[in-house]
């Protein structure tokens, strides 16, 4: 009986022992899988965050997607000079009354010190023909068009007789990017 308590307690001892010589690396192993599950967590939950504001900037920009079409349509990508033309001819020389006889334009941006410029300039050179009433309207359609025209000289010689139109030299200032 002495003996076999003595046995009872060396192979509890070296149960315990072997017990934890094999459970402790699965121990560790699941120490390390809790702790990249909170990890995963983690990241999980910053990505839900980030997709909520990605959310919350594109309805802010459905919004404002009127504002940005107006953007866009005041500087283009590109300078579309016969669109322009078409425009001034059609929607706002004919209909407040004015002739447009003659158009020259040149693109006036020149990069400087070695950069690029972001937006460029263009002139557009216009003659027309009209009465005085005419070519005010005509300045209002273009103050109040969506792309973005400054009128940067105007000029205009008075007829030698009563019914003949005045003619107007307009320089216009257009931008795209």
């Amino acid at each position: 009986m002495k003996y076999s308590i003595i046995i009872i307690a060396i192979s509890v001892t070296i149960s315990i022992i072997l017990g934890l010589f094999l459970l402790k690396p699965k121990y560790e192993e699941l120490n390390d899988l809790q702790s990249q599950l909170r990890q995963k967590n983690i990241e999980l939950e910053n990505q839900n965050k980030y997709a909520q504001l990605l959310f919350s900037i594109e309805r802010s920009l459905e919004e404002k997607r009127d504002l940005v079409t107006k953007i866009n349509s005041a500087l283009p990508a590109d300078p579309d000079i016969p669109s322009l033309l078409n425009f001034l001819k059609e929607s706002t020389a004919d209909q407040t009354g004015m002739s447009l006889l003659d158009v020259s334009w040149q693109e006036i941006s020149l990069s400087r010190e070695g950069r690029k410029e972001r937006f460029k300039e263009y002139s557009l050179r216009l003659q027309l023909s009209g009465s005085y009433v005419a070519f005010k309207n005509f300045l209002y359609v273009l103050e109040r068009s969506s792309r973005l025209i400054n009128v940067i000289h105007s000029e205009f010689s008075m007829p030698t007789e009563e019914n003949e139109p005045i003619f107007f030299d307009v320089i216009l200032k257009v931008y795209s990017y």
